[in-house]
């Protein structure tokens, strides 16, 4: 009976169903302590069983607490080398690696691995699992050389035992693969998953679902490399083996559902993206029930699908259905309530709330101490991510504070060369940046490009972003050639890895497009941002934000040409200059206003005036100033003290549109202006 009750209670911790699972698991062990006693080899695996539970609900202290439990009794009956004390140490190093304490972590691996080794012999399949554990605490680390020698060491021991074709080598190549995929060498990655891919289809034919998971690493690779199409080609093959084998209504399916939509999400197909995540919640709320985890991190996946869309209604529901699912399964203090409480913070950040996003911010951050410690990589992250919204709102004194502390705990856990230092010392370089101190932010800058060099090598997109940073000092500084020279060194890098026609390829040709600018340089700023919309329209089509943003960049510098060649009345035939109102508590929205709006005119500015309007927007910074807008074919008067909340850009209309908003605006002078 005890046997069924363990078997009925990890059934429903499979299913997220922890409050069941405690249920019949304590169950057993009831059993067990009432037929054996307290220290019986099965009273020590129900003490295991709850932990496991704890261990999947984020309770970690609960979990270590029953693993030791099992430790002790185990230790007691066996010795201190036997195979079930060394599951222990296993067990108990698993809830230190999830809880991020990665030295405890280690040092329990290392114990199971050398019982093991006394046990089994150096050259057992055991003894390989303990090494790859020991690699992902490195890994997880950012210490990859070492990750590696562990990993490798495991795929050794696979090698020997099973020789070269066999599913445990696979597993090991997929590993590797995994590590170099982290690293940022992405042809690695892929070489090693292909190896893998290659056994598992010897051994296990061609409609297996591990060669579905194979498949489903080569798409991750491809996606990272910004090769969209490929990664559906193979995300799409996933797909098609899982419903052979497991039917359409499997978890896995849903998993290739998922990656499929993320792909549509990339490339902006947004309803295409939608469509498929509707697919796998569909599955998701068929197998699991409406309340399950799963449905939880898929309802965060929609979320932030309509948060890249813009709407941050719609990306607030589903995070707070999220958030609501969570909370009943997990209790309010869990690590994944702190992920949705963070996730609602971005949304309220990216609508320009500050006041709503530190507070969601700080809920977060109260439950990851409490729940992980002060001395979390979890709780570095949310210093960070409140350091960034002190810097959106300009207190870049705050901002600091925080960065600083995200920086100490991040060197204490993983040491001084690990990328999350990196990423500190970046965020710390763009405030100095901001502030107008670009010594210090070089400083910091050239910090994080040193360490990004030393685990990725030169050739990896994060040392390709620290180039551009650099690049950045320069350019403010004036000196354009060295920033040209900075910029030029992340382009080379990022068509090796992502190849010529990638998102972020076309991001460094705008930036390169506006140093010409700057100079003066006009024609050449043209023809590079005429490259990255080039790119822009080719990977996410010609409605896409970012898309929209570069033909805006296009009829800026066309703008500051008709300027400088007396061109201007030609230029504004057949162009508009537009205000499109922020969301969030702006000045704009308390006036009413949202949308885009025709500008015509701001301060002493006016359409046809000789001086820039951005120079003009940089004038009335901080200056209380009118402007005049349209929309619908209304004219109305805005006045403002100070900030405004509104973008200003330039797009194209047909001449007949443009001249129809002239007679409109003439009109109104002549009613409203003596």
């Amino acid at each position: 009976m005890a046997t069924s009750y363990n078997n009925i209670g990890l059934f429903y911790s499979n299913q997220g169903n922890y409050t069941r699972a405690l249920e019949f698991c304590s169950k057993a062990l009831n059993i067990h302590e009432k037929i054996f006693g307290t220290e019986h080899p099965d009273v020590a695996t129900s003490y295991n069983n709850i932990g496991y539970i704890y261990s999947n609900q984020g309770d970690y202290a609960k979990a270590l607490e029953f693993y030791f439990k099992a430790l002790n009794i185990r230790e007691k009956v066996f010795g201190t080398e036997h195979p079930n004390v060394a599951s222990s140490y296993n067990n108990i190093g698993t809830v230190y690696y999830y809880h991020g304490d990665y030295i405890n972590a280690l040092e329990n691996y290392s114990r199971a691995q050398s019982i093991q080794e006394k046990v089994f012999g150096r050259e057992h399949p055991i003894v390989a699992k303990s090494f790859n554990n020991i690699g992902l605490v490195y890994s997880a680390q950012g210490d990859y050389a070492k990750a590696l020698e562990y990993v490798v060491k495991a795929l050794s021991i696979h090698e020997k035992v099973f020789g070269t074709d066999h599913p445990a080598v696979a597993l090991s190549y997929n590993n590797i693969g995994t590590i170099f995929s982290k690293q940022g060498d992405d042809a690695r990655a892929l070489e090693y998953y292909v190896k893998a891919l290659s056994i598992r289809e010897k051994v296990s034919g061609t409609d297996h679902p591990a060669v579905a998971l194979s498949y489903n690493n080569i798409g991750y690779v491809y996606s990272n490399q910004g090769d969209y199409a490929k990664a559906l080609e193979y995300y799409v093959k996933a797909l098609s083996i899982r419903e052979i084998v497991f039917g359409t209504d499997h978890p896995d399916v849903a998993v290739s559902y998922k990656n499929i939509g993320y792909i549509y999400s990339k490339q902006g197909d947004y309803a295409k993206a939608l469509e498929y995540y509707g697919k796998t919640l569909s599955i998701r709320e068929k197998v699991f029930g409406t309340d399950h985890p799963d449905v939880a991190a898929l309802y965060n996946t929609i979320a932030s699908v309509y948060s890249n869309q813009g709407d941050y209604t719609k990306a607030l529901e589903f995070y707070f259905k999220a958030l609501n699912i969570r909370e009943k399964v997990f209790g309010t203090e869990h690590p994944d309530v702190a992920t949705s409480y963070n996730n609602i913070g971005l949304v309220y950040s990216k609508q320009g709330d500050y006041a709503k996003a530190l507070e969601f911010y700080f809920k977060a951050l109260n439950i990851k101490e409490k729940v992980l410690g002060t001395e979390h990589p979890d709780v570095a992250l949310s210093y960070n991510n409140i350091g960034y919204v002190y810097f959106n709102q300009g207190d870049y004194a705050k901002a600091l504070e925080f960065y600083f502390k995200a920086l100490n705990i991040r060197e204490k856990v993983f040491g001084t060369e690990h990328p999350n230092v990196a990423t500190s010392y970046n965020n710390i370089g763009l405030v100095y940046s901001n502030q107008g101190d670009y010594a210090i932010a070089l400083e910091y800058y050239v910090k994080a490009l040193s360490i990004r060099e030393i685990v990725f090598g030169t050739d990896h997109p994060d040392v390709a972003v620290s180039y551009k940073n650099i690049g950045y000092i320069y350019s403010k500084q004036g000196d354009y050639a060295k920033a040209l020279e900075y910029y030029g060194k992340t382009l080379s890098i990022r068509e090796k890895v992502f190849g010529t026609d990638h998102p972020d390829v076309a991001a460094l040709y705008n930036t390169i497009a506006s140093v010409y600018s700057n100079q003066g340089d006009y024609t050449k700023a043209l023809e590079y941002c005429g490259k990255a919309l080039s790119i822009h329209e080719h990977v996410f089509g010609t409605e896409h934000p970012e898309t929209k943003s570069l033909r805006n960049n296009i009829n800026v510098i066309k703008y500051r040409i008709s300027l400088s060649e007396g061109s201007l009345q030609e230029f504004l035939s057949d162009h508009v200059f537009t205000a499109t109102i922020v969301e969030g508590d702006t000045p704009a929205r308390q006036q009413g206003m949202h949308g885009e709006y025709i500008l015509l005119e701001f301060g002493d500015w006016v359409q046809e005036s000789p001086m820039s309007l951005f120079d003009t927007n940089g004038k009335y910074k901080g200056h209380p100033k009118d402007i005049v807008v349209m929309k619908d074919d209304v004219i109305s008067v805005h006045h403002f003290e100070n900030v405004i909340g509104a973008q200003l850009g330039i797009k194209s209309v047909e001449k007949d549109v443009r001249q129809h908003i002239n007679d409109i605006y003439e009109n109104w002078k002549k009613n409203n202006r003596n």
